[in-house]
């Protein structure tokens, strides 16, 4: 029976098309099905060989050919487990005895691929029976690159899982496989070529065979492929180059025969090949060892030195000749010690020496710069080799700065200086602070002259502005002596960066505040109580209490100081380290309350807050733990200014800057933050004092007096306190879902914040409220208790939005928006419900703007960051539920009014979604949103005007087929009858994207007709309109002028 089932298998297998045919692959599943699913897989695979006996040793090639293929797949897919090793034994010699087989090869080869790396029982005897019949009868290179391919496998495969039994016929597999590889140029083959090579010469002896195998690698030296323009195999030279690198520096036993051909390549080759050359004396040097080095350094470095200090040498080779320096200096130095004198190694490093220092006697920018580049190159490769040239170049150094007084020369000194510094810390590593670490003695040369050095620098830094470079210098090299390992007490670290401070309180260029910044910042990385107390009060000092009064006396103090706003940037890149973000906290803290205690500077005081946020934004970025003592440090502050502003009667709100929309939309991220970085407890705790605050009223917490009642959470809260109900819902929204309200019970908490929203007419309290109800419904378990409430407060909410409450509405947009988020099929429904209001014409146009927050980010609440349950691919799947339903309404209504609603939802839902959802979504819709711009509502312009700006640098194939109808719409917002500013500047950077990134040929025809329409908003009562306009004009001229 077993052999009828097979005998049929195998003849549908054989009369089908090919090998790949649906017919094929199902005989030869349904075979594989029977041999595994049956106990004697042996007996089974053996009767499967009988079965085509015929077909194994038939005439035609073709069907040879078939039938290998066939048995080879039986042998990939059977369970090699039940074979035995005799089994295996015997496929392994019908396998190899077939290999003379031409036609056969292709296919044998994918049978010794599963069997040499699939089977337990692959012994010994196999190993060699395999290696040889491949050897004795396979000419590798008379058949095409897959089966050259299959067979390199089979060669790494015995290497991979087989090495001990190779090695038994070590010297044999060796010149075989030379002999297989011989003539190789397919790339994809050469990649494994090159990764067999590196294992053999791992795994086996090649002593015997140094000059065959290197010969093989080295012939392919160095690679010139060039893939084509479609990369079919998706290899890039960088790839050969580096595969073969990694041959070349395998094995010490290449050295003598590749060193030589190495230099030769360099005096010889030029542009890649050179490069090639130098990144493997980069590679191969320390493999090679200092015995192979030494003897041929002298000439390496002739012939490397050349492409770094002439003139005409190629820049693009300077990197990889300072990085063989460094290669071929470590190699022969690394064993030496700096307190031994190997004399041989010194007699090899001072010709290179005497040529850097030759070059730099001349003075001259050509020479200096690039021997001080060898110099740091080679000094940096060892303590001995810093040790020999530093004792040689400072001492120079320091008589050329002597006797040299022109700033230019001086110049050029300190950067040879410097780039002797920079070997130092490279070599011993970055100071760790500790004064017990200081270097002492006077062995090294630069401790020898540490306070000349000091000096030097620090009066570089100094010097006149009209030396930008040389002060450049001073603070590289000031900087870098702070933090060098054993070299600088902390009492003398401090008094540089007193010099560095300097820097920052008089210079406005851009490249030296950046280098003092960078200073500070290295030092403080292991000394940062040291920048807190001498850098951080200077900062502070630079900031004016206020900028609007010239005549204040404080002015006058710092008029010859730097913007406050190039401090605040310094604060801000210098200060997020836990210590140093200490110290400014407080005074930075300090100076935004003075500047909104005058209550003239809000740009100075949103600055100023904006500083402090950033600096909270980056350590919740990098996971800093101390943002929590923020809690105690600054929020109690900030909550109390701003509770205080509100609850003052006598003062202008409109005039007081801490209650800014601006400003507090900062605190409310701030407090944000802060709260989401506590952990459950201590939010716990904190939740229960803002409780007492917010809810209760009691403003003891804070220590505030006042006589106005303090009532933020209540519909009848004057205006003034909106700003600390937005405040309290920050807290609330950003607690973890096992944080326990102190309230009763969640249910009543609710219905009481809910019934406060229904009955406030201020839109920014009812928001506020609408954040802490939607946080606590989406935080919500999904229970019975959910459920009920659930039911009960959307019935309520929709019997009185359909009784035209206005609250209402927007306290079921925000529900919605919490179920939405969370994935909950409620959400939808309530969308649809929403989509339905619409086209009402008393709240239609706030159903539609709905969507904007239904779909939209807020920073504030029900994001992952305020532990809100967020729902994989939510917008995805409210994108596909609302925009056909949305499409079908707008097309089925008649009235205008309840058109323009619903583009206005459509436009918000295509601003929201991800950008590869719009991608797929957008090209049906251009016209209709193309249409949008013709309505007279600016939210729906602005918003459909930036779907474009985006469509138009993503999609501008889809644009391109709407490029006419396109600039007559946008040329037809530019103009002074659109009155919002923020439309004409958008159209104008849409049409400017038009030219830019529409092809050329479809743009020119409408190049006359865009400049004559851009003409208009250049005489713009607004100077950001007329500022677009001629970027604009510009990108059109450039077109036009290609003609």
């Amino acid at each position: 029976m077993s052999n009828s089932i097979i005998e049929k298998n195998v003849t549908d297998y054989m009369i089908s098309e090919n090998e790949t045919s649906s017919n094929a692959m199902k005989a030869a599943e349904n075979i594989m099905n029977f041999i595994n699913n049956e106990q004697d897989v042996k007996t089974n695979l053996l009767n499967l060989i009988q079965s085509m006996g015929d077909y194994l040793i038939h005439e035609d090639d073709t069907i040879r050919s078939k039938s290998t293929s066939l048995l080879s797949y039986a042998i990939t897919h059977c369970d090699q487990s039940k074979l035995t090793e005799e089994t295996v034994g015997v496929l392994v010699n019908f396998y190899a005895n077939r290999l003379s087989d031409y036609a056969s090869v292709p296919n044998l080869m994918t049978g010794f691929i599963a069997l040499t790396s699939k089977f337990d029982h692959f012994n010994t005897a196999c190993t060699i029976k395999t290696i040889e019949g491949i050897i004795n009868q396979v000419k590798v290179q008379a058949f095409l690159h897959i089966t050259r391919n299959a067979t390199f496998q089979v060669y790494e495969n015995l290497l991979d899982y087989h090495s001990e039994d190779v090695k038994l016929v070590n010297d044999q597999f060796i010149r075989g496989f030379i002999r297989s590889i011989a003539g190789e140029k397919d790339p994809r083959n050469l990649m494994k070529v090159y990764t067999i090579i590196q294992k053999m010469i791992q795994l086996l002896d090649i002593s015997r065979h140094v000059e065959d195998v290197f010969d093989a690698t080295f012939c392919y030296f160095p690679i010139t492929f060039r893939p084509p323009p479609d990369n079919p195999f998706g290899i890039t030279a960088k790839d050969l180059k580096s595969n073969l690198r990694k041959c070349m520096a395998s094995t010490p036993l290449f050295s003598k025969l590749a060193l030589p051909l190495l230099l030769q390549k360099l005096s010889t080759t030029a542009g890649s090949a050179k490069k090639d050359a130098l990144e493997t004396i980069t590679a191969c040097a320390p493999v090679y060892g200092a015995s192979e080095i030494i003897p041929i350094a002298g000439k390496l470095y002739d012939a490397i030195k050349i492409e770094i200090v002439n003139e005409s040498a190629d820049p693009a080779l300077r990197d990889p000749a300072l990085d063989a320096i460094h290669a071929v200096t470590k190699t022969m130095t690394s064993h030496v010690t700096a307190s031994t004198n190997d004399s041989e190694v010194t007699q090899v490093l001072k010709p290179l020496i005497d040529d850097c220092i030759n070059l730099l006697d001349e003075l001259d920018e050509s020479t200096v710069k690039p021997a001080s580049l060898v110099l740091r190159s080679a000094a940096s490769s060892s303590p001995f080799a810093y040790s020999v040239i530093e004792s040689s170049i400072i001492p120079m150094l320091l008589r050329q700065y002597r006797d040299n007084e022109g700033m230019a020369e001086r110049y050029l000194i300190l950067c040879t200086m410097v780039a002797i510094i920079q070997a130092r810390k490279i070599v011993f590593g970055p100071s760790t602070g500790n004064d017990k670490d200081v270097d002492l003695s006077h062995d090294s040369v630069l401790v020898s002259y540490k306070d000349r050095l000091i000096q030097i620098f620090s009066t570089a830094v100094k010097s006149s502005n009209e030396h930008p470079e040389v002060r450049l210098m001073g603070i590289l090299g000031l900087g870098l002596l702070c933090v060098l390992k054993g070299y600088m007490k902390r009492n003398e670290r401090g008094v540089c960066i007193q010099t560095l401070n300097s820097v920052l309180q008089t210079e406005e260029e851009e490249k030296l505040r950046m280098s003092v910044e960078m200073s500070l910042s290295e030092i403080s990385s292991f000394d940062p109580e040291l920048v807190a107390h001498i850098t951080v009060p200077v900062l502070i000092q630079l900031l004016p209490d206020f900028t609007s009064s010239t005549s204040s006396q404080q002015e006058k103090n710092t008029e010859n100081f730097v913007s406050y706003k190039l401090t605040l940037k310094t604060i801000q890149k210098l200060c997020t380290s836990s210590l140093l973000y200490q110290a400014i906290e407080p005074e930075l803290l300090k100076k935004f309350l003075l500047i909104c205690g005058h209550n003239d500077d809000k740009k100075y005081a949103v600055e100023t807050i904006s500083t402090l946020l950033n600096l909270i934004q980056s350590k919740d970025i990098a996971k800093h733990t101390d943002l929590k003592r923020s809690a105690d440090t600054l929020l109690p502050q900030l909550i109390h200014a701003v509770i205080s502003a509100s609850l003052d009667n006598t003062a202008d709100k409109k005039k007081t800057i801490i209650v800014s929309d601006e400003i507090m939309q900062i605190i409310y991220l701030i407090i944000t933050i802060v709260v989401k970085n506590m952990n459950t407890i201590e939010q716990q705790d904190y939740i229960v004092q803002m409780f007492k605050l917010f809810k209760d009223n009691d403003l003891s917490i804070l220590q505030i007096k006042s006589d106005t009642k303090f009532c933020p959470l209540l519909a009848d809260a004057p205006d003034s306190q909106t700003v600390c109900t937005q405040m309290f819902s920050s807290i609330v929204s950003t607690l973890r879902k096992d944080v326990i309200l102190p309230v009763e019970s969640a249910e009543s908490f609710l219905d009481d914040i809910v019934g406060e929203s229904l009955k406030s007419s201020n839109e920014a309290q009812i928001a506020s409220l609408s954040r802490i109800t939607a946080s606590l419904i989406n935080k919500w378990k999904d229970d019975d208790s959910f459920k009920t409430y659930l039911d009960t407060l959307v019935t309520r909410l929709e019997d009185l939005v359909r009784a035209k409450s206005l609250s209402a509405l927007l306290v079921y947009i925000w529900v919605a928006k919490a179920l939405v988020t969370r994935s909950h099929k409620r959400g939808l429904l309530m969308t649809e419900t929403i989509i339905s209001w619409i086209p009402d014409p008393v709240f239609g146009k706030q159903s539609s703007s709905g969507f904007d927050v239904l779909i939209g980010d807020d920073p504030l609440c029900l994001n992952k960051q305020c532990f809100a349950t967020v729902s994989f691919l939510h917008k995805q799947k409210f994108m596909a539920y609302s925009l056909p339903k949305l499409l079908h309404n707008f097309n089925a209504v008649q009235e205008e009014d309840g058109k323009l609603n619903y583009l206005i939802a459509i436009a918000y839902l295509l601003k929201n979604v991800p950008k590869s959802i719009l991608i797929d979504e957008l090209p049906p819709l251009v016209t209709l949103l193309i249409r949008s711009l013709s309505f007279p509502d600016a939210v729906l312009k602005l918003s459909t005007l930036e779907l474009f700006e985006f469509a138009l640098s993503e999609v501008t194939h889809v644009m391109e087929q709407h490029i006419t109808t396109l600039l007559q719409a946008f040329t037809s917002l530019i103009g002074p009858n659109e009155r919002s500013m923020k439309v004409r500047i958008l159209a104008l950077k849409c049409i400017e994207l038009v030219c830019k990134n529409i092809s050329r040929d479809i743009v020119l025809p409408h190049v006359r007709e865009t400049l004559k329409a851009i003409a208009v908003p250049l005489d713009d009562k607004k100077r950001l309109v007329r500022k677009q306009a001629v970027e604009c004009r510009e990108a059109w001229y450039l077109i036009d002028q290609k003609k």
